[in-house]
């Protein structure tokens, strides 16, 4: 485990330590506070990493394989998540108020455009087919504080687990599912529970028995 894995320089310097190093970052801007975007830029630029603002321009609509049953069967997806050579989702374990949790799975969100509101219509089937577009290379889970409630956006100390016995803790993992599968028993939820999590495995995107497929960092 490892204090700083959770922090821009610390998450960068996890992967150099393993022969990784990531040239570029992107994420949802939903910003409240002004200098946000700054410190993270300014942190990314430490840890030698180039961030992006992504504009309405910057994505392509691909069809999803497979769909023919009604729901979504293409969506716009961000192109630098197109042309990557290696996907690396490094997202937070939250409580979510329509999905139940947000991790890794859910993450995708944040690398496509679109109409967001469709997508929350039958979220669950939605977060499966748009990782069948975007399916992250490494999921390296940030559980190190917890969101437990009022997600995804909280706004109460109180909603945050900080504690030694169920939080504190960062994984890396090379199945998007078993990751989130892991993710979801910290809230001590069964992973068949979770929607997208069931989805997902039926769409062969990876399998929930995590067992000896988890790296504590």
């Amino acid at each position: 485990m490892s204090d700083d894995a959770p922090s821009p320089y610390g998450a960068a310097s996890l992967l150099r330590r393993h022969g990784v190093r990531p040239r570029k970052r992107w994420g949802q801007n939903f910003l409240c506070h002004a200098r946000a975007a700054e410190r993270i830029a300014a942190a990314a630029a430490e840890a030698g990493a180039l961030v992006i603002m992504v504009g309405p321009d910057d994505f392509t609509r691909v069809e999803i394989p497979g769909t023919h049953d009604g729901g979504i069967d293409a969506w716009e997806v961000c192109n630098e998540v197109l042309r990557a050579d290696v996907l690396i989702s490094v997202p937070c374990a939250k409580h979510h108020g329509t999905a139940m949790l947000t991790m890794g799975l859910k993450n995708v969100f944040g690398m496509v455009g679109g109409n967001r509101g469709r997508l929350h219509q039958g979220i669950h089937r939605n977060i499966a087919r748009l990782n069948l577009l975007a399916r992250a290379d490494l999921t390296v889970l940030d559980a190190f504080r917890r969101l437990v409630r009022n997600g995804p956006t909280g706004g109460r100390l109180e909603d945050v687990d900080n504690s030694f016995e169920t939080a504190r803790q960062v994984i890396a993992c090379t199945d998007p599912v078993a990751a989130d599968a892991w993710g979801a028993g910290l809230f001590g939820i069964e992973p068949g529970l979770v929607g997208y999590i069931r989805e997902a495995e039926h769409a062969g995107l990876g399998r929930a028995d995590f067992s000896s497929r988890i790296v504590h960092v």
